[in-house]
């Protein structure tokens, strides 16, 4: 009995075998991928560089596009040395556009013993400031993204001196709107310019918050100076 089961076992796992190796033979044959024979040769290149190729900046670099030098400033102000100077450069100017910003408010009553004017017309210069920041504010974008910021910065700083010499030589009073005018495009152009300074650096939260609190220390001292100045 057992030999007549291992007989049927061996016929069947014969059988199978005939069976696969018949459709094996008769399947289409499956594409198969072509491997080049040899890859390319790699391109070989090499870099010259100049040994005496020193950075302009201690804290910066220096790299070359097409021929010309482009230096990368370092974003950190605890880093960069050049960087410090220049926010101590931009908070002592929010310092003095909160004294200039202030001083009009301060000295109030001695335009009106000057000028024998009345509330009404020392508004006036409240207003044209007003008139001109809301421009300047409006601006702001499409003047720094045509000028850049080098420009509209040293172009506010100029219209600035411009307008507070006005003031200091006591122009007559229908020129001084005129210059209220003036520094208000002036003051919301240099205020865009030193937030967009600030706000590309490292820290920019921070040193933001301690900008903008030097124009407040400037506004705050303003009447303490006009009164001892008047006097």
């Amino acid at each position: 009995m057992s030999k007549v089961s291992f007989d049927i076992n061996l016929d069947l796992e014969l059988h199978e075998d005939h069976q696969s190796e018949h459709r094996a033979n008769n399947s289409p044959e499956s594409p198969k991928l072509s491997t080049p024979s040899s890859t390319p040769p790699l391109e070989q290149f090499t870099i010259d560089e100049d040994p005496n190729n020193v950075p302009l900046h201690r804290d910066s670099s220096c790299i070359l596009f097409k021929g010309q030098p482009i230096i990368i400033e370092d974003k950190n102000i605890f880093r960069n040395h050049k960087l410090k100077v220049q926010m101590v450069a931009a908070m002592m100017s929010l310092f003095l556009l909160g004294l200039s910003d202030q001083i009009i408010g301060s000295l109030i009553e001695h335009l009106l013993s000057y000028y024998h004017i009345d509330r009404v017309q020392v508004s006036f210069l409240f207003i044209a400031q007003f008139c001109g920041y809301i421009p300047a504010s409006l601006l702001n974008n499409y003047l720094l993204s045509k000028y850049g910021f080098h420009k509209l910065y040293y172009t506010s700083c100029l219209v600035v001196m411009v307008s507070s010499t006005l003031f200091l030589l006591k122009a007559p009073f229908y020129i001084l709107p005129f210059g209220s005018v003036m520094f208000g495009w002036a003051n919301g152009t240099f205020d865009c310019c030193l937030n967009y300074f600030v706000g590309t650096l490292d820290y920019s939260n921070e040193l933001l918050g301690i900008a903008h609190a030097m124009y407040g220390v400037g506004c705050l001292v303003t009447p303490i100076l006009s009164i001892h100045l008047i006097r």
